[in-house]
């Protein structure tokens, strides 16, 4: 059965690939408007070979991973600490509720006035736009461990350390892995929004703004496409270490 879903995925993208091509060479759209799939792929392999598409992706995977990776370390961190520690989280929660609703554009130019053009300011932005869905999902989880674990714990006279490892830790890991799927996608688009509206340092997403404003659409919407790629193949490989992180919880509830 799951073969057929995923060829039916396939040949469901090769139908569409299929028209787009046709409604191209129909004439029906211009190619400033959609250029056909065919000369996207060219336009692609053309880049990639001489360099430059590639050299944008790896910038544009470095940053990602780095700013994804300081959102999950912090947001994972305050997120743990809010949830276990009421008074905290009260001490907290107005700069959480006014700091949390900001979109990232509106950030952005703080960000660069603080820190300039350069990664430093990426790796922020990146991680403040994807870090409070990891906090977030992690305190939620935390505060909603039962409390007869915590308390039971608690009669066995088990140190703070092993209960967070043996109690807490599992309870909440769940939940936390949700949001750190969410925040995986958050941190592809934040990315790519900073390289495009910043307009420093390439990346995919200044590669397409430069494409666009030189009208060179093939090449933009190639940009595009490996943005897909990038986010279609970093939320696999995540997918494949959440599975490994939680198969004991995957094994339990199948029981």
């Amino acid at each position: 059965m799951k073969i057929i879903q995923r060829l039916s995925g396939v040949v469901f993208l090769l139908a569409l690939l299929v028209a787009w091509e046709t409604i191209a060479r129909l004439g029906l759209v211009t190619p400033d408007q959609l250029p056909a799939p065919s000369a996207i792929a060219h336009a692609m392999a053309t880049e990639i070979l001489q360099g430059d598409l590639a050299i944008e992706f790896l910038r544009t995977t470095r940053r990602l991973v780095i700013g994804y990776g300081i959102a999950v370390i912090l947001g994972t961190l305050a997120g743990f600490a809010l949830g276990r520690w009421r008074l905290l989280y009260a001490a907290s929660e107005p700069i959480i509720e006014f700091f949390r609703p900001l979109p990232v554009i509106a950030v952005l130019p703080v960000a660069v006035l603080l820190l300039g053009l350069g990664d430093a300011m990426a790796y922020s932005v990146i991680a403040f736009g994807s870090g409070w869905v990891v906090l977030l999902h992690a305190m939620d989880a935390v505060r909603g461990i039962d409390p007869v674990l915590i308390d039971t714990g608690r009669t066995f006279q088990a140190s703070g350390f092993r209960q967070f490892s043996t109690i807490i830790l599992p309870a909440a890991a769940p939940q936390t892995f949700t949001g750190l799927r969410v925040a995986l996608g958050n941190a592809v688009i934040v990315t790519v929004v900073v390289e495009l509206v910043s307009g420093f340092g390439g990346g995919l997403g200044g590669y397409i703004g430069e494409e666009q404003g030189a009208l060179r659409t093939p090449e933009a919407y190639a940009g595009i496409i490996l943005v897909a790629v990038l986010g279609y193949g970093i939320g696999r490989l995540f997918g494949v270490f959440e599975g490994s992180m939680l198969r004991w919880h995957r094994q339990m509830m199948g029981r």
